[in-house]
């Protein structure tokens, strides 16, 4: 038997007698002194610890004692009761053995606490009586393991149910190496992404930080994450002093102190899940069996909760993709005219609602018709795909930039009255007009027409309105010889 803290219970003492029985504290509940000496002369030389209380007074105390509680109870009939109910208590009942004579059997009442875990009668056979002891002890030590088990069991599902509601793969990665190490004693626990062909890792989450720094480490100085790679399956040096795959790296080990290391790939249908790794590492002693397991346990249950949010942040990225080129213009980048009527909508109905300006602006390529018809249409597209980039830059994010149709834009300026309106307009003017495009050849100079209407006005009843008043201004500014501004009064 084992000494265990890993549930927070004391097995025993991790040795064994030389008759091979596991050794044990051992509380004897008695106060017949005969009893307990007949009980001490059958366990001398066996290797159990062994103690010795007249009465229950001070049994509580004892079984709380987290370093010398004792794993085994052996109690008269006169005590059992007692025993049998303050064993019962704690989160990991302590077995009791009755011991009696043949007169005591009938003195005892089993309705209320329930039966011995066993019942020795006196006189005591040596032979029989550790046979006995040692039987009970590890039906104890069995079911304290699978209660932990049980225990880890409920833990493990509990963590991939709540990472299954979040929809980030950064959160969920975050919450998984957060719980593992809220529930071991770890020094340092991380998800990281491996790269053979680069030989490179990438950290994407640590249990101290939801956002992991922007870390690349180099594959060979991490063997165990080398060998976990290689061979897809789970490494564990419990002990980087003495295992030989940190043979070359035990010095940078021994300078953060680390005594124990482990790597578990998180698999999905039966393979490594976007190259996915979890490793631990601890400073104060070798990971348990018992906690190694429950990591591997972990990184299967979470495995879905991973490969779901890494689906989910797809989707949402091709979703995103798909809105972006439905709003967008496919030559030029710039909005739509399906997404700018939308637009137009709203940003007219807050202007109404909330008493702001809205300004419009339609622009016009002077003569583009002409460089069409002398350098072909590529050449066209050509500037007005650069022309687009100058609208870009010319105005503010906050503006609403799109293509109308052909070679007419138009400029959407919410809470922008006409003068801001004007200074934009009359500066994209100049800037076109200094502008050499790359697409034409010799440089041909090109210019534009800005026709200019501004919110509110008496004449703007609805969205179709501002528009169709900025129109108006631009043909204007195009009879008027074109290169110019005219504002819609």
């Amino acid at each position: 038997m084992t000494t265990s803290r890993d549930s927070g219970i004391l097995i025993g003492t991790g040795e064994v007698s030389e008759s091979g029985i596991s050794m044990a504290n051992l509380l004897l509940l008695e106060n017949d002194t005969a009893i307990c000496k007949g009980v001490g002369r059958v366990l001398k030389g066996t290797g159990h610890s062994f103690h010795w209380l007249r009465s229950p007074q001070g049994l509580l105390k004892r079984l709380h004692d987290p370093v010398g509680g004792p794993a085994l109870i052996l109690a008269s009939p006169k005590f059992y009761p007692k025993a049998r109910t303050a064993a019962l208590e704690l989160e990991h009942p302590v077995p009791v053995i009755l011991v009696t004579d043949e007169k005591g059997l009938g003195l005892i009442s089993f309705a209320e606490t329930g039966p011995p875990d066993d019942l020795i009668t006196i006189p005591l056979r040596k032979r029989e009586f550790l046979f006995r002891i040692s039987r009970v002890l590890d039906t104890a030590a069995k079911f304290r393991e699978l209660s932990r088990q049980q225990q880890d069991f409920r833990k493990v599902i509990d963590i991939a149910a709540s990472g299954f509601s979040m929809v980030e793969p950064g959160k969920v990665l975050h919450h998984i190496v957060k719980e593992l190490a809220d529930n071991m004693p770890v020094f340092r626990c991380s998800i990281v992404s491996v790269d053979e062909k680069k030989k490179q890792i990438d950290i994407l989450s640590t249990h101290e930080n939801y956002k992991a720094p922007d870390l690349r480490l180099e594959l060979g100085k991490y063997p165990e994450i080398h060998v976990a790679c290689r061979k897809k399956k789970p490494v564990v040096v419990k002990d980087v002093n003495v295992d030989p795959l940190t043979g070359q790296i035990r010095s940078m080990l021994a300078d953060r102190r680390i005594r124990s290391i482990m790597v578990v790939p998180i698999t999905s249908h039966h393979k490594v899940f976007n190259h996915l790794f979890l490793r631990a590492s601890s400073t104060t002693r070798p990971f348990s069996d018992s906690e190694i397991q429950f990591v591997q346990e972990l990184s299967r249950a979470s495995a879905n909760a991973i490969h779901r949010a890494f689906v989910f942040e797809k989707l949402e990225g091709e979703k995103r993709k798909f809105e972006r080129m439905a709003a967008t213009d496919a030559l030029t980048g710039l909005y739509n005219l399906r997404y700018l009527g939308k637009r137009l909508d709203q940003e007219f109905s807050r202007a109404i609602r909330h008493a702001l300006p809205l300004s419009c602006m339609m622009v016009d390529l002077d003569n583009f018709k002409e460089i069409n018809d002398r350098y072909g249409h590529k050449c066209g597209d050509g500037v007005l795909v650069e022309f687009a980039q100058l609208l870009e830059e010319n105005f503010r994010k906050s503006d609403i930039v799109g293509r109308y149709g052909g070679d007419e834009f138009i400029v959407l300026m919410p809470q922008s009255d006409v003068s801001g309106a004007v200074i934009e307009a009359e500066r994209l003017v100049r800037r076109v007009s200094g502008h050499r495009f790359r697409s034409l050849k010799k440089g041909l100079p090109v210019s534009v027409s800005v026709g200019f209407a501004s919110y509110p006005n008496n004449k703007m009843k609805a969205p179709s309105d501002l528009v169709a008043c900025a129109d108006r201004a631009l043909l204007d500014a195009k009879k008027q010889g074109r290169n110019q501004i005219a504002i819609y009064h």
